[in-house]
């Protein structure tokens, strides 16, 4: 009974976490549409962005989910470790994306882009996660369900 009481709580967070990822990546994307076109709402929402992606990492790299999924299946060990690698890369790109936003005029697509590439690898990255948790905890750890 305690061991589904933990699989829920690891589950309950890190369906917190997504969720406010998602909801910070939906309204850059929201910004990002020609009707919207609001300049300071994409770089505000970066910010807000970068900001719960780091926060969200470096609980990761604490000691999070990952660490006690490995510690129930050690054969998920390397799937982690190369999840674990992968959160430099990705606040890196996109701390790139805030930067090329103050070099690049507020018109052009370029930004729109670069930020749809990062999302869709951002996305993989958390499906990735989760399948780790499944395969771990036995349950059903998907996008969906989370």
């Amino acid at each position: 009974m305690r061991e589904l009481a933990e699989c829920q709580s690891v589950a309950q967070h890190l369906r917190a976490q997504h969720n406010r990822i998602r909801r910070a990546v939906s309204a850059i994307e929201h910004a990002f549409q020609p009707a919207a076109g609001d300049d300071a709402a994409i770089t505000g929402n970066l910010a807000v962005l970068y900001d719960e992606l780091s926060q969200q990492l470096a609980a990761e790299d604490d000691g999070g989910g990952l660490e006690e999924a490995v510690c129930r299946c050690p054969r998920l060990a390397e799937q982690a470790t190369r999840l674990s690698r992968q959160h430099r890369q990705l606040l890196a790109r996109l701390q790139r994306i805030i930067d090329g936003r103050r070099e690049l005029p507020p018109d052009t697509g370029i930004t729109r882009e670069r930020f749809r590439r990062f999302s869709a690898t951002l996305a993989r990255h958390q499906a990735a996660e989760s399948r780790i948790l499944a395969t771990a905890f036995g349950g059903n750890f998907s996008e969906d369900m989370l």
